[in-house]
Protein backbone atom coordinates (compact mmCIF):
# COMPACT_ATOMS: atom_id res chain seq x y z
CA UNK A 1 0.00 0.00 0.00
CA UNK A 2 1.22 3.59 -1.19
CA UNK A 3 1.82 5.83 1.91
CA UNK A 4 -0.33 8.83 2.48
CA UNK A 5 0.25 12.18 2.34
CA UNK A 6 -0.25 14.52 5.01
CA UNK A 7 -3.64 15.90 4.24
CA UNK A 8 -5.24 12.57 3.32
CA UNK A 9 -4.23 11.89 7.06
CA UNK A 10 -5.94 14.85 8.14
CA UNK A 11 -9.15 14.04 6.32
CA UNK A 12 -9.00 10.73 8.02
CA UNK A 13 -8.80 12.13 10.99
CA UNK A 14 -11.86 14.38 11.39
CA UNK A 15 -14.78 13.49 13.04
CA UNK A 16 -17.91 11.40 11.44
CA UNK A 17 -20.84 12.30 13.47
CA UNK A 18 -22.55 9.56 11.59
CA UNK A 19 -20.62 6.52 12.20
CA UNK A 20 -20.75 5.02 15.98
CA UNK A 21 -18.18 5.63 18.56
CA UNK A 22 -16.83 2.71 19.23
CA UNK A 23 -16.42 2.30 15.83
CA UNK A 24 -15.13 5.65 15.17
CA UNK A 25 -12.51 4.95 18.34
CA UNK A 26 -11.37 2.00 16.37
CA UNK A 27 -10.95 4.43 13.14
CA UNK A 28 -9.34 7.12 14.73
CA UNK A 29 -6.88 4.41 16.54
CA UNK A 30 -5.53 3.03 13.07
CA UNK A 31 -6.14 6.49 11.36
CA UNK A 32 -3.85 7.89 14.47
CA UNK A 33 -1.18 5.00 13.49
CA UNK A 34 -1.72 5.42 9.68
CA UNK A 35 -0.93 8.87 10.79
CA UNK A 36 2.24 8.03 12.57
CA UNK A 37 3.01 6.31 9.94
CA UNK A 38 2.27 8.76 7.58
CA UNK A 39 4.84 11.05 9.73
CA UNK A 40 7.67 8.30 9.49
CA UNK A 41 6.93 8.08 5.80
CA UNK A 42 7.00 11.54 5.53
CA UNK A 43 10.62 11.82 8.08
CA UNK A 44 11.70 9.02 5.71
CA UNK A 45 11.13 10.81 2.44
CA UNK A 46 12.81 14.06 3.66
CA UNK A 47 15.98 12.16 5.36
CA UNK A 48 16.06 10.11 1.32
CA UNK A 49 15.97 13.60 -0.14
CA UNK A 50 18.38 15.21 1.61
CA UNK A 51 20.56 12.17 1.48
CA UNK A 52 20.25 11.95 -2.55
CA UNK A 53 20.62 15.90 -2.67
CA UNK A 54 23.88 14.70 -0.61
CA UNK A 55 24.59 12.30 -2.92
CA UNK A 56 24.16 14.60 -5.80
CA UNK A 57 26.38 17.52 -4.35
CA UNK A 58 29.27 14.98 -3.94
CA UNK A 59 29.10 13.70 -7.67
CA UNK A 60 28.76 16.98 -8.93
CA UNK A 61 32.30 17.98 -6.43
CA UNK A 62 33.52 14.28 -8.23
CA UNK A 63 32.29 15.39 -11.60
CA UNK A 64 33.84 18.73 -11.53
CA UNK A 65 37.36 16.80 -10.12
CA UNK A 66 37.07 14.29 -13.22
CA UNK A 67 36.39 16.45 -15.95
CA UNK A 68 38.96 18.77 -14.94
CA UNK A 69 41.21 16.51 -14.42
CA UNK A 70 40.11 15.36 -18.18
CA UNK A 71 41.06 18.71 -19.31
CA UNK A 72 44.49 18.55 -18.06
CA UNK A 73 45.00 15.11 -19.76
CA UNK A 74 43.97 17.18 -23.19
CA UNK A 75 46.40 20.01 -22.33
CA UNK A 76 49.00 17.19 -21.77
CA UNK A 77 48.14 15.69 -25.03
CA UNK A 78 48.05 18.60 -26.83
CA UNK A 79 51.72 19.45 -25.26
CA UNK A 80 52.96 16.62 -26.34
CA UNK A 81 51.18 16.59 -29.86
CA UNK A 82 52.95 19.28 -30.54
CA UNK A 83 56.49 18.15 -29.17
CA UNK A 84 56.33 14.92 -30.89
CA UNK A 85 54.82 17.28 -33.99
CA UNK A 86 58.25 18.92 -33.70
CA UNK A 87 60.49 16.40 -33.26
CA UNK A 88 59.07 14.28 -36.25
CA UNK A 89 59.71 17.97 -38.43
CA UNK A 90 63.73 17.13 -37.15
CA UNK A 91 64.01 13.92 -37.75
CA UNK A 92 62.42 14.52 -41.29
CA UNK A 93 64.98 17.52 -41.65
CA UNK A 94 67.97 15.06 -40.32
CA UNK A 95 67.14 12.37 -42.65
CA UNK A 96 67.44 14.66 -46.06
CA UNK A 97 70.45 16.33 -44.16
CA UNK A 98 71.70 12.39 -44.51
CA UNK A 99 70.95 11.75 -47.22
CA UNK A 100 72.46 14.53 -48.91
CA UNK A 101 75.50 13.92 -46.82
CA UNK A 102 75.74 10.48 -48.07
CA UNK A 103 75.37 11.84 -51.66
CA UNK A 104 78.45 13.89 -50.46
CA UNK A 105 80.67 11.62 -49.46
CA UNK A 106 80.50 9.14 -51.89
CA UNK A 107 81.22 12.02 -54.54
CA UNK A 108 84.30 13.09 -52.18
CA UNK A 109 85.48 9.45 -52.15
CA UNK A 110 85.41 8.51 -55.95
CA UNK A 111 87.50 12.51 -56.12
CA UNK A 112 89.83 11.01 -53.41
CA UNK A 113 90.40 7.97 -55.51
CA UNK A 114 90.53 10.06 -58.60
CA UNK A 115 93.43 12.07 -56.57
CA UNK A 116 95.34 9.56 -54.77
CA UNK A 117 95.36 7.73 -58.57
CA UNK A 118 97.43 10.99 -59.85
CA UNK A 119 99.44 11.54 -56.66
CA UNK A 120 100.41 7.98 -57.38
CA UNK A 121 101.43 8.79 -60.90
CA UNK A 122 103.25 11.82 -60.15
CA UNK A 123 105.49 10.02 -57.28
CA UNK A 124 106.63 7.32 -59.90
CA UNK A 125 107.05 10.21 -62.61
CA UNK A 126 109.34 12.58 -60.16
CA UNK A 127 111.17 9.11 -59.37
CA UNK A 128 112.02 8.43 -62.74
CA UNK A 129 115.19 10.95 -62.08
CA UNK A 130 116.36 8.60 -59.55
CA UNK A 131 116.41 5.64 -61.79
CA UNK A 132 119.99 3.97 -62.60
CA UNK A 133 119.95 2.79 -66.20
CA UNK A 134 122.25 -0.34 -66.55
CA UNK A 135 123.80 -1.53 -69.63
CA UNK A 136 122.77 1.14 -71.75
CA UNK A 137 126.13 3.03 -73.01
CA UNK A 138 127.41 5.97 -71.67
CA UNK A 139 128.85 9.32 -73.67
CA UNK A 140 131.78 8.58 -72.44
CA UNK A 141 132.37 5.38 -73.20
CA UNK A 142 134.18 5.34 -76.60
CA UNK A 143 136.21 8.30 -75.13
CA UNK A 144 137.60 5.81 -72.26
CA UNK A 145 138.10 3.44 -74.73
CA UNK A 146 140.30 5.57 -76.95
CA UNK A 147 141.96 6.82 -73.34
CA UNK A 148 142.68 3.01 -73.15
CA UNK A 149 144.05 2.41 -76.09
CA UNK A 150 146.78 5.30 -75.78
CA UNK A 151 148.81 3.24 -72.93
CA UNK A 152 150.01 6.62 -71.63
CA UNK A 153 151.49 5.23 -67.90
CA UNK A 154 150.87 8.53 -66.10
CA UNK A 155 146.83 9.11 -67.63
CA UNK A 156 144.18 8.60 -65.44
CA UNK A 157 140.23 9.03 -65.88
CA UNK A 158 137.27 8.42 -64.73
CA UNK A 159 133.49 9.43 -64.92
CA UNK A 160 132.11 11.87 -62.24
CA UNK A 161 128.50 11.56 -62.14
CA UNK A 162 126.10 12.83 -63.66
CA UNK A 163 128.17 12.65 -67.09
CA UNK A 164 131.71 14.26 -66.23
CA UNK A 165 134.46 13.00 -67.34
CA UNK A 166 137.65 13.57 -65.49
CA UNK A 167 141.31 12.44 -66.91
CA UNK A 168 144.43 13.33 -64.66
CA UNK A 169 147.85 13.54 -67.39
CA UNK A 170 151.10 15.10 -66.10
CA UNK A 171 149.27 15.91 -63.07
CA UNK A 172 147.14 18.15 -64.11
CA UNK A 173 143.45 17.42 -64.03
CA UNK A 174 141.14 17.87 -67.19
CA UNK A 175 137.41 17.74 -67.03
CA UNK A 176 135.09 17.53 -69.91
CA UNK A 177 131.27 17.94 -70.00
CA UNK A 178 130.54 17.52 -73.45
CA UNK A 179 131.73 14.45 -75.47
CA UNK A 180 133.18 16.61 -78.33
CA UNK A 181 135.49 18.46 -76.22
CA UNK A 182 136.55 15.01 -74.55
CA UNK A 183 137.38 13.63 -78.34
CA UNK A 184 139.73 16.62 -79.09
CA UNK A 185 141.40 16.26 -75.85
CA UNK A 186 142.05 12.61 -76.83
CA UNK A 187 142.91 13.64 -80.21
CA UNK A 188 145.75 16.50 -79.15
CA UNK A 189 147.12 13.31 -76.51
CA UNK A 190 147.10 10.98 -79.58
CA UNK A 191 149.42 13.84 -81.48
CA UNK A 192 151.44 14.29 -78.68
CA UNK A 193 152.33 10.37 -78.17
CA UNK A 194 152.50 10.01 -81.97
CA UNK A 195 155.01 12.69 -81.70
CA UNK A 196 156.97 11.56 -79.11
CA UNK A 197 156.58 7.78 -81.24
CA UNK A 198 158.21 9.67 -84.50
Amino acid sequence: MAPKTPKQTQKLLKFDATRSPSKQANEETSNVSEAALGTNVTTDSSEILTAIRALKDDFVARFDGLLNAMQGLKADVKAITVRVTGAEDRISTNQDDITSLLADNTAMKATIKELAVKVDDLENRSRRSNLRLVGIPEAFDQVKKDLAALSIPSLRYGVAHPATLLITYKGKRHTFDAVRTAEDFVKELRGQQHGECG
